[in-house]
This record gives structure tokens, sequence and C-alpha cells, in this order.
């Protein structure tokens, strides 16, 4: 709370400040987080919960006291049905959505395609910037390109940079077979 009152001339900046956390539990997340959550926002700054593990169960907390829907927890949680939903959720209700430990290009593409996460961050740049933020600047520039291309969470189980989260092989999914392409006729190509 003070590094935040040391910054309040710059709280219009400020996409969310988030409020304690507990990994992997929504619960005594939402206990440490409620009383810091009008405190933030006292400051001028968007207060942000951290989603835990369960938090689809969790009735403790209300929309209405957040700004910010900042999705963290376990990796297989975080791709999880349950998460999506939240998402979709916070998204509907105008919320900001931020996509947490973002460290590989199949994660920045699944933050941003699948969850369609307003923001995302990640420690990889804390690691030997100068060699990673090409890497990360790559995969902005590449995300038009690929985005056709959407991923789902069995796509992630080897993604690197994972935090050293346990991740749950599965073998990769079925591709759907291709429909035949439709063929014209010249009388059709030429109304088109």
């Amino acid at each position: 709370m003070r590094w935040l009152e040391e910054r309040a001339p710059f709280a219009d900046r400020c996409l969310f400040a988030t409020a304690p956390d507990v990994v992997g539990n929504a619960f005594a997340t939402v206990n440490r987080s409620y009383p810091f959550l009008g405190r933030i926002r006292d400051m001028g700054c968007p207060a942000a919960l951290v989603a835990q593990d369960y938090l689809e169960f969790c009735i403790w907390w209300s929309w209405d006291d957040v700004d910010c829907l900042f999705i963290g927890g376990s990796t297989g949680w975080k791709l999880s049905p349950a998460a999506a939903v939240l998402i979709r959720v916070a998204a509907s209700t105008g919320k900001w959505v931020h996509a947490g430990r973002v460290n590989s290009c199949k994660r920045y593409r699944y933050a941003a395609v699948v969850m369609d996460a307003d923001s995302a961050d990640g420690t990889l740049l804390v690691h030997d910037p100068d060699k990673h933020l090409p890497s990360v600047l790559s995969w902005a520039q590449r995300l038009p390109l690929d985005a056709s291309s959407l991923l789902g969470a069995d796509d992630l189980v080897y993604a690197p940079y994972d935090g050293r989260y346990q991740l749950t092989s599965r073998p990769p999914a079925a591709a759907p077979p291709l429909a035949p392409a439709p063929t014209l006729e010249l009388e059709q190509l030429a109304l088109i």
C-alpha cells in the first residue's frame, strides 16, 4: 500500500493494482483481498482481484467490488473451462481481464485469442531482457497472422517457462476432418 501511495500522482496511468492473494486458493485470496480493494480504489487505481483455483465456487465476493480480473492460479485451473467462464463474465460486465504468467508464444496466443485478455504479463523479460525482448515483440506482431489457428489447453501442456507448475499430460485432440472445398460452376463465378 505504501508503494501505491508513493505513486498516487500517476494513478491515472495505472491499468490496475492487485489486491493480495494466496496462490492456488480462491477462498483465502478473497478473504485476504477484500480489505484492500476499496483502499486501492480510494488511491485512484482500478482494483484487481487475482483469480485463483476454485474461484467459480467462492460466493464471498462481488463483481461490483473489482475493476479487473487478474487470471492467476495453477496452470491447470487457469486453462480450465471454469476460468474461461469467469473471463467471459468479467468481459461481459466491462471488467478488464489480465492474464498472468504468460511466458511463451503459445501462452501469449492463448491469452489473446482464447481468453481474449486485455493484457498479459510474465517474468520472461526479467531473465535476460536483451535476449527475450525481440521474441516477445514478435509474438505481438505475429498474432494477427496466427489468430486463425486457435489453441486449446491441450496445446499448452509442454509450454516452456511454465513456472514449474505441474501440467497434466493429455494426448493431443484429434483434428476434425476437413470439409471438401465447394466447387463453383462457370455461371456461378460470373455472378460473383
